[in-house]
């Protein structure tokens, strides 16, 4: 498997680089974080607005037909929702990128400052249909296992991924494949019986959906955790600095 090498990464390894990069990862990772609990946060205000919608299909069942002020209601408040979590998710999803994309770059600052991929390929692997279902998952697990050692070897491949980042990717794509289930199926739904199976089925993407940010969360923070505990060696530092360091002191 090809290593990339720390110029194809992108930094110099300085001192000054590692203590700046740690620094902004830690933010990018705060943002990253308060988004995803946004997203939450609006995840359940979809709950909230199925539920409401749920009970109505079951009063059609029942033979109470909505008027059409209450159906008009239940609309806005639907798309509301609905625009909200676009606006949030496209938010979440830049941040993510930053965030990942300038973590990736920390592993060229510490022990062998070798990465599996380069900083571009960890982003745009997420991109790429059929492809992304594998690599971003590969890319997460590359970052996970070097942060956690200090990248101190070549290669990772061979070892086996966290359990917690399996986890969350699976759910991960649980969550897509259903989420792209529910609007199939409402549009063939023709009776309130229907109606009420595919709202349900709603409210479970929802809730996968939940369990699938609150693992991201955990995910951004442990990485993070990670590689706040980055330190420079001597090999990392200036030219200069190394001779001061090697240089025997005087004492008058």
């Amino acid at each position: 498997m090809r290593i990339a090498p720390p110029e194809a990464v992108g930094y110099a390894p300085m001192c000054d680089d590692l203590s700046h990069g740690r620094r902004v990862e830690r933010r990018l990772a705060r943002w990253t974080a308060c988004f995803l609990l946004l997203f939450l946060a609006l995840d359940a205000g979809g709950i909230a607005c199925r539920m409401s919608e749920r009970a109505m299909f079951v009063r059609m069942a029942a033979g109470a037909p909505p008027t059409p002020q209450e159906a008009a209601t239940h609309d806005a408040r639907r798309h509301g929702v609905e625009l909200l979590t676009l606006a949030a998710f496209a938010g979440t999803a830049v941040l993510w990128l930053a965030w990942l994309r300038l973590a990736y770059g920390n592993l060229a600052l510490v022990g062998s400052k070798r990465s599996r991929f380069t900083r571009r390929g960890a982003v745009g692997y997420w991109f790429i249909p059929v492809v992304n279902l594998v690599r971003p998952f590969q890319v997460m697990k590359d970052l996970w296992l070097r942060s956690e050692s200090m990248n101190d070897r070549d290669a990772y491949d061979q070892l086996p991924a966290p359990s917690f980042l399996s986890a969350w990717w699976g759910i991960f794509l649980a969550d897509g494949g259903l989420a792209i289930a529910v609007p199939s199926l409402l549009r063939q739904a023709g009776t309130p019986a229907d109606l009420i199976d595919v709202t349900d089925l709603g409210i479970v993407v929802n809730l996968v959906g939940a369990v699938a940010v609150l693992l991201a969360i955990g995910v951004v923070r442990g990485i993070d955790r990670r590689q706040q505990c980055f330190e420079a060696t001597l090999s990392d530092l200036p030219a200069a600095v190394q001779r001061a360091a090697h240089t025997p002191r005087l004492h008058a």
